[in-house]
Formats: C-alpha cells, structure tokens, sequence
C-alpha cells in the first residue's frame, strides 16, 4: 500500500476526478452515441487536464507546454474541435467534485465560517449575446461580462461553491440562496450590502444557517425603516411582520408590517397572497475609527456572538476579497484562449479549481510547519507556479515539502474572538517580504529566505 504525502494525496484526487469522468465521457459531452467514442490525438483526459494548466501565454505556447514541444503538438484548430464536444457543465462538474474531495479545515463553533461575494470578468465581446453585453463608452469597442458569484471558506481557503450569472441577468441574493441549498453543512455566512434581502435572510433562516451581511446605508436599507436610538453604539433584536398587502388594520394594529412589492422576490409568500411571514433578527451598529459608523445586520445569538465579537468576525470577510485578487492575478482569470462563453466558462471553472488544488496544498503544508509561537503565510504567487510543476510531475513531493520555509513569513497566530477587541480591518498579507496589519501602523515581519526561494524559481523557470 503507497503512503502518499498531504500534496501527492491533493494531486491523486484531482487526477482521480479526471479519470472518473474520462472513463463516462457520455455524460459530459454534447453527442454521447458520437463524441470521444473512438481514440483520438486529444482524447477527453487530455483535454482536461490541458484546460486545467492553461496560462496566461498564447494559445500556440500553452500546447507546445503542455505536450513539451513534440512534432506532432495538436493544433488550435483541432483543440477548438474538441473543446466544442464538452457540455458547459463538465469543468463546472470537475470543480465541485474535486472540491468534495478536499476536507474542511476548522470551524467556529461548530460552523463552517464562508464569505460570500461577487467579482465581474471581462469576456471577449459577442454583441450577438445581449445578456452579457455592454456598449463602449465614448467610441470604444464593446465588451461582455460575466459575473462570478463564490462562496469561499474562510478556514480552509477555499472555494466551496460557484455560480456564473451573465451580467444583465446577475441577481447575487438569488445566486447565493442557490448555492446554500446545495450545502449539506451548517454555516455563518459573511456578505456586504448587496446581500440585504429579506429572501435570503429567510432561506438562510430556514435552512439553519447564520448570516452577517452588512446593511445598505440610505433610505432603501433595512435600517432606514426601524427606530433607531441616536447612539454610536447598538444592539437591538427586531421581528418584521412581512406581507404583499397591508391593510389599514395592519397599520393599526402595529408598524412592525413591512410590505413586499409584487416586483420583488420572496420566496415565502405568493404575489396577492394576504398571509404574514415573521423574521427576527438583530441589527448592530458600532463606530469606526475614520468617524463613520457600520451597521450589520445577523440571527447569530447574542450570548455567544456579543457586539464586540461581531465586528471582529466582520473583518474576516476580506478573505474573500484577497482570493479574488488571486484568482484573477496569479491564477490566472483575466487571460482567456477562447471567444465563446461556453469556452470562457470551461476556463472559469478550471481556474477555480486550480486555485483550490493549489490552496488545498499551500494550506496544508503551511499547517505542518507552524508552530505554537508562529503560523505560515506562505506567498501564493509563487507557490502557485510551484504546485502547477508538481501537477505535471516536473518537481518531487520532496522540492514541494520544502514549499513553507521557502516563500513564506512568521506571524503570531490569529486569536480567537474576543468578547472585546478594537475594531479594524485586520488581515496578515505578504508585501514586499513583510506581513502587514491590513488597516493599521503595525507591522509583522519577516524575510523570505531569498536562497531557498532563488533555488526554488531556479528549479521552475
């Protein structure tokens, strides 16, 4: 029996998933009686796993890589041929599986600790699909857009789920109501104010999970309608009673009737349906130190998670955003190899699995070395590159155990919740060879052992 290391094990069950689905290909091809039924210069595996380690190069230098420049390296042509027999759905199959595969990593309280949000990527233009096309400004050719909803956990660095909305057709409330329901888990769910919808509260309600979503500031968030005490600092819990027809008598009778216009979505009650849906929750509110003030808007319970801890939790939704900077930068989502959407959409979702293969194993190996004095944060861009050679066996499981001491810095460990600690923006990024505080003065530090790190690039390019 072969004893895998934690990287070789992540490697295997990315491979594994490639080899399940090579082995049905009728399940993920347009014509099932007709597409790779017969053995072929690029059969399905190999289109797989090309798609996967796509870059950011051409077309033409990304073959000549994949298949190390032979003779006989498929076309573009010929590429655009198979590429053409995939169903939309299969990268996105491969994404999930695999993800299935990666165990989670911690949770608070018994809760897996997820951020939600949204990022727009820039596609080639098609005017002739309407919902995901915008005219240029001032004379400048069009573009289209596609917007990535992700759910990503917070502990583990990855990205549980994805769904792709064309942009004129995006609706992120909806998009994350959808890919909760696909979760077997508890959770606490981390969201900015584009997720303020009385829907998603209720489906998260229903469905057992918490939420924190920060509130729309303005006349048309949650807050605007409640009576609030002029003070810097709340902690009050509501129940609005919602409806689609409000009645003299409701107005009467109390001010906590909120009612649902038949243009808006809420999944509970039917347009014309003269029924009433309770929803508790609490609002929280808490100066910050520039002298504006945050509002926040949760079902988490106040004896476990008080004010105090619900700003510190707050903070931990940059997480989302650093790994969007990554995915789109290092990983690679800004570059594409083909026009059609189907094609960009089998890229999107190789891209989201690469990042997680290469978290999975940047994650696990940080965990290994840390300590109880210092934890490892160790710098993804060139990790990344390092985990991609490791994929294509172009380095030893041995090079890769030797990932954390180097390219990464030593930094005290995140603490728990406090039941008090000041609010801010904090979050350990490597710049420049140094750990920074995101949001405040202080500064960790430590240098990458540049030795280590010039063998290791050496080694790879």
């Amino acid at each position: 029996m072969n004893s895998f290391s934690v990287p070789e094990t992540i490697r295997e069950k990315l491979h594994s998933v490639i080899r399940e689905m090579s082995a049905s290909p009728h399940l993920f091809v347009r014509k099932p009686e007709k597409h790779f039924t017969r053995r072929r210069k690029l059969p399905l595996e190999q289109l797989l796993s090309l798609l996967l380690r796509f870059g950011s190069g051409s077309l033409s230098r990304e073959l000549l890589d994949f298949f190390q420049d032979a003779p006989d390296t498929v076309s573009a042509p010929a590429l655009v041929q198979q590429r053409d027999k995939l169903l939309p759905e299969a990268m996105e199959h491969l994404f999930r599986k695999f993800t299935g595969t990666l165990p989670s990593c911690g949770t608070l309280e018994g809760y897996r600790l997820l951020a939600v949000d949204g990022s727009d990527v820039k596609i080639p233009p098609n005017p002739a699909d309407a919902d995901p096309y915008h005219q240029g400004a001032s004379g400048q050719r069009g573009y289209n857009l596609l917007h990535l909803n992700a759910l990503y956990d917070l502990e583990s660095h990855l990205y549980q789920d994805a769904l792709v909305q064309k942009d004129r057709k995006k609706h992120e409330a909806q998009a994350m109501i959808a890919m909760a329901e696909r979760q077997s888990f508890r959770a606490i769910v981390l969201a900015d104010r584009n997720y303020e919808s009385y829907n998603l509260m209720a489906h998260l309600e229903k469905q057992s999970w918490y939420y924190l979503i920060r509130a729309k500031e303005g006349k048309k968030g949650t807050a605007s309608a409640l009576r609030l005490p002029e003070t810097p600092k709340i902690d009050l819990s509501f129940t609005l009673l919602l409806t689609r027809k409000l009645t003299a008598r409701m107005r009467a009778e109390s001010d906590q009737y909120r009612i649902i216009p038949a243009t808006n979505t809420f999944d509970f009650l039917e347009p014309g349906s003269d029924g009433v849906y309770p929803l508790s929750f609490r609002l929280v509110r808490f100066p910050l130190p520039d002298g504006s003030s945050e509002t926040l808007l949760t079902n988490l319970p106040r004896e476990r998670f008080p004010l105090a801890a619900l700003k510190q939790l707050y903070t931990r939704r940059w997480g989302i955003e650093t790994s969007f900077r990554k995915l789109k930068y290092t990983v690679g989502l800004l570059h594409f190899h083909g026009k059609k959407t189907d094609f960009v959409m089998q890229e999107l979702y190789a891209r989201l699995t690469m990042y997680n293969y290469a978290e999975a194993i940047v994650s696990a190996e940080a965990r290994e070395k840390q300590s109880k004095q210092h934890a490892y944060q160790i710098n993804f861009t060139t990790a990344f590159h390092i985990c991609k050679a490791f994929l294509r066996d172009a380095i030893s499981p041995g090079t890769l155990a030797k990932l954390p001491t180097a390219v990464s810095a030593a930094y005290p460990p995140r603490t728990k919740l406090p039941a008090e600690a000041p609010y801010q923006y904090g979050h350990y990024l490597l710049v420049s060879g140094r750990v920074t505080v995101r949001g405040t003065a202080r500064r960790r530090a430590a240098t990458i052992p540049l030795i280590m790190f010039l063998s290791l690039s050496y080694i790879l390019f």
